[in-house]
């Protein structure tokens, strides 16, 4: 009784935007609504790529000039970078297909939390986390 009032006790999902663990939580979330009965609250959707290219669509073009003129191929200052950029632009598609599965097939609120490029989690690093938890719980204040 007490996993199933909603009032004492709510899951939250975890998982990421990608195509394995979408898939356990929509299985997670099918189970915990129709066999287990317990109330999800909200998925946490955890290391989310920056959508830099879509929100500066000059920054795509300018990747893709580059790419056109050969700069990824040759010993070009700029490889790595563009080498970079565009493991991430790919990895932001990736992410936004899962986020649109996860939209559909758990309709509950969603925390979305950036991935985290730091070369260590000092208290600085994880401040975006911190906030985007503080906001949440505000919620419930």
């Amino acid at each position: 009784a007490l996993l199933t009032d909603p009032e004492e006790t709510a899951m939250l999902l975890v998982t990421l935007a990608e195509e394995m663990p979408t898939s356990e939580a929509i299985d997670l979330y099918r189970a915990a609504r129709d066999e287990l009965r317990i109330a999800v609250e909200r998925v946490v959707i955890n290391q989310l790529y920056p959508n830099d290219f879509g929100r500066q669509p000059e920054l795509g073009e300018a990747l893709e000039a580059l790419v056109a003129q050969g700069a990824h191929r040759r010993r070009d200052p700029l490889r790595c970078m563009l080498a970079s950029a565009e493991t991430i632009r790919r990895r932001q598609a990736i992410n936004a297909t899962y986020l649109e599965r996860l939209d559909t097939a758990i309709p509950r609120p969603q925390l979305r939390l950036p991935h985290l490029f730091a070369p260590q989690l000092d208290r600085e690093a994880l401040e975006p986390l911190v906030n985007a938890f503080s906001a949440v719980l505000e919620e419930y204040s």
